[in-house]
């Protein structure tokens, strides 16, 4: 890599920078050129070609970083990881509004001490946090905690790491704090290792104590949790409806039991999900588990009102005994159900042909009633 050359295109005043990493000595004197030549830099992004962060790249980065205050976006790969020190240096940036980053565990750093001013995050409106190292959690939920910013609306968590309900609760608890909250995700990697055993790890289990926290942000519009040791239950759901009235976006996957490769079990009913038909109106994607036994005649139940949004209901790997049926009673939930999707083929193109039907049917339903309105 020749610098040289590069900086005939690189000026004092350049604001935007996408970088494509392939190896760790260019990388380490990019970052050495780069915080020289760049000090109006406010959006930087690394996306990486095959390359993984050495300690001395690592090091290098850290040393660029205080040169641009001005930052309002940086996005990271999640491998090419930053300490808990670059934090600190990151939350002074005051114009600061996007960061996307996997921060990783310095044990001589501690955000208990270090965030000690009002002054952090105060621009901050989307934050996406990569987790790899086992013993950082709680000192994120002290990162979390540290944002003033007024903005904050969209939090994104991917762990690929062993974590426990606490910590779990207590990034929650920090999250929760910020009640202007509109949108948050979390997921644990695919990839991951973690195993949850019958009778150990059992405090990985994801309950409505643990995610008690977030029912305080009445604004939240998305929420997604995906692939966690959730238990899904009647109690859960009606607390979620309750407590999000605005919410468009709901979903909770859960993830394969390592011993028996069934996922965990839910306890939600069909009939359970009325609470959210009841109290989220402007539902546009609903992922939950639950099952359907249902085998009485549905047609008779009276069709809900709504405002008419379309709605994406992924049903996953629930028990279906009678997809027509289910699919006329979805409808009857949800009559702005417009796509349903299941993990069996099979069954999926039954619930699909069952809601086309009855859509049809519908729909010259209403033509009908319209007729008959103007005729009187």
């Amino acid at each position: 890599m020749q610098f040289p050359f590069i900086s005939l295109f690189l000026s004092p005043t350049l604001t935007s920078i996408e970088v494509y990493l392939k190896s760790n000595a260019n990388a380490r004197k990019l970052w050495n050129f780069l915080h020289l030549s760049t000090p109006a830099l406010q959006k930087l992004t690394v996306i990486p070609d095959g390359f993984i962060a050495s300690t001395a790249t690592q090091a290098a980065f850290s040393r660029a970083l205080p040169s641009w205050q001005d930052l309002t976006s940086l996005k990271l790969p999640d491998n090419v990881p930053i300490s808990i020190d670059d934090l600190i240096t990151l939350s002074r940036c005051d114009k600061l509004r996007t960061l996307y980053i996997a921060p990783e565990c310095n044990p001589v750093s501690s955000l208990d001490s270090q965030f000690t001013s009002e002054n952090y995050f105060l621009s901050l409106q989307d934050l996406h946090l990569h987790i790899s190292s086992t013993n950082i959690l709680l000192r994120i939920a002290d990162m979390i905690k540290a944002i003033r910013s007024h903005g904050f609306k969209s939090f994104t968590l991917d762990i690929e790491s062993p974590y426990t309900s606490v910590e779990l609760n207590r990034i929650l608890g920090a999250v929760a704090m910020h009640r202007q909250l509109n949108i948050l995700r979390m997921s644990l990697e695919n990839r991951s290792s973690i195993r949850l055993e019958s009778g150990e790890d059992s405090d990985m289990l994801v309950t409505s104590a643990t995610i008690e926290p977030i029912f305080h942000l009445t604004d939240l519009v998305e929420f997604r949790m995906e692939q966690f040791y959730l238990q899904p239950t009647k109690e859960l759901l009606d607390k979620m409806a309750r407590a999000w009235p605005k919410i468009k976006v709901l979903e909770c996957s859960c993830r394969r039991s390592a011993t028996t490769n069934h996922f965990l079990t839910s306890t939600v009913d069909i009939s359970d999900l009325q609470i959210l038909a009841e109290f989220c109106p402007n539902l546009e994607t609903l992922s939950i588990p639950f099952s359907s036994t249902l085998h009485k005649d549905v047609s008779d139940l009276p069709v809900r009102r709504t405002s008419g949004i379309a709605l994406f209901l992924d049903v996953g790997e629930c028990r279906i005994d009678n997809p027509v049926t289910t699919a006329i009673y979805l409808t009857c939930l949800f009559p702005q159900v417009t796509v349903l999707s299941f993990s069996h083929i099979l069954i999926e193109q039954q619930l699909r042909d069952a809601l086309e039907v009855v859509n049809r049917a519908r729909a010259q339903e209403r033509r009908y009633g319209s007729v008959g309105e103007v005729s009187k």
